[in-house]
């Protein structure tokens, strides 16, 4: 039985036979091994992580990463735990990028954390995806 917003990867002896997306009673052979997959909208929301900006300063930065399971195989074959996995990706991404902006605009124009939301937003968006892209994983928006 698949239900809403589910999906069963199907394996036949170690073999990736398919994907089930599908809402109802599906009939499969016996030996088959069925994994669920869940393709809801998830949140992942980061601790408070403390990092230096790009001028060396400390400071204190969080995100909320908005995610769903895209490529159900690759969810299952390509890494271990997606939702781990996820977890871990998306803290990195978000350290890489308060690593590469100022925290306060010093200088002309410059793209900085507390000035500029939407680019340095873009900026982890793309970064994030990139990373998550790997394992299946479609990656929505940071907050």
């Amino acid at each position: 039985m698949v239900q809403p917003n589910q999906a069963k990867v199907v394996t036949f002896f170690g073999s990736y036979v398919g994907s089930v997306k599908s809402n109802g009673l599906r009939w499969t052979i016996p030996l088959f091994k069925r994994a669920n997959i869940s393709l809801r909208i998830r949140n992942f929301e980061s601790n408070q992580m403390k990092v230096n900006d790009s001028h060396g300063n400390p400071i204190e930065i969080a995100t909320v990463v908005v995610w769903s399971v895209d490529d159900t195989a690759e969810a299952v074959f390509e890494v271990d735990d997606y939702i781990s996995f996820v977890n871990i990706q998306s803290e990195s991404a978000l350290r890489n990028m308060a690593t590469s902006y100022p925290y306060e605009q010093h200088e002309g124009d410059d793209v900085a954390l507390r000035s500029h939301p939407q680019e340095v937003s873009e900026a982890l968006k793309i970064e994030i995806q990139q990373r998550l892209g790997k394992a299946g994983v479609r990656f929505m928006k940071p907050v």
